[in-house]
């Protein structure tokens, strides 16, 4: 069965992915949303182990390292642009603050 001519924005409404209109905090939600379902899926491999240590190193090295690793890396435009802003904004960094010692 193929999907029909109006099959691409039905498909995107059940995913619910973000579009223009939706703006960036829908993708950020989608991304926290993503996070969590992928510790939980670690959380319970990691259950499921024979031993504690393994376990661990399991939500460790399957859950935590990889997801902070991900989501450092895609935050990344994200602290570029907030980072432009301040310069923008002319905020100074505390390097560069009048009251130093």
């Amino acid at each position: 069965m193929h999907p029909g001519p109006g099959a691409g924005s039905t498909i995107a409404a059940i995913m619910h992915l973000p579009n223009r209109r939706r703006g960036v905090g829908a993708t950020i939600q989608a991304m926290y949303l993503i996070a969590i379902a992928w510790l939980y899926v670690a959380l319970l491999a990691s259950v499921a182990e024979n031993t504690v240590v393994g376990g661990v190193l399991t939500f460790l090295f399957y859950g935590a390292g990889p997801l902070a690793l991900t989501l450092w890396l895609l935050g990344a435009p994200a602290r570029r642009e907030r980072r432009k802003a301040r310069e923008a904004a002319g905020m100074n960094d505390r390097a560069d603050s009048e009251d130093r010692q």
